[in-house]
């Protein structure tokens, strides 16, 4: 087992994982633009593969294209390190937004808030629609 590559496969998917926001779409285009054109780790054609794979798998595509590339590049623990690095990120920011606000939930200030954006997410739910 090779932990430098390891190492590097983890901060890669570390990057992909606190700088795609927007979904699984955007982690597919910075995990192709560092994983194919960066680091020569896969060609684009094993890329397409990722991409074909990652879709009809159950789960969040990136998350599954993250799995499957680690696993393609080190094997199992590259896949178990390539989940937990995109993953670690979004996690933690979870946590700490969580603990805020059960923390401030009974607020008079943070009702407001949350009530000010029932409005905006009804209209922005409209729109999609």
């Amino acid at each position: 087992m090779d932990i430098s590559m390891l190492s590097k496969l983890f901060f890669k998917f570390l990057n992909i994982g606190a700088f795609s926001y927007g979904g699984g779409y955007t982690a597919l285009s910075l995990i192709e633009r560092e994983i194919v054109h960066n680091s020569h780790w896969l060609t684009t054609e094993e890329f397409m593969d990722v991409l074909a794979l990652s879709q009809i798998t159950p789960g969040p595509v990136g998350i599954n294209a993250s799995t499957y590339v680690g696993y393609k590049v080190m094997g199992m623990s590259g896949a178990v390190v390539a989940t937990f690095g995109v993953v670690i990120v979004s996690f933690i920011i979870v946590n700490i937004v969580a603990h805020y606000f059960l923390k401030f939930r009974d607020s008079k200030i943070v009702e407001s808030i949350l009530l000010g954006l029932k409005p905006a997410i009804i209209g922005i739910i409209i729109t999609v629609v």
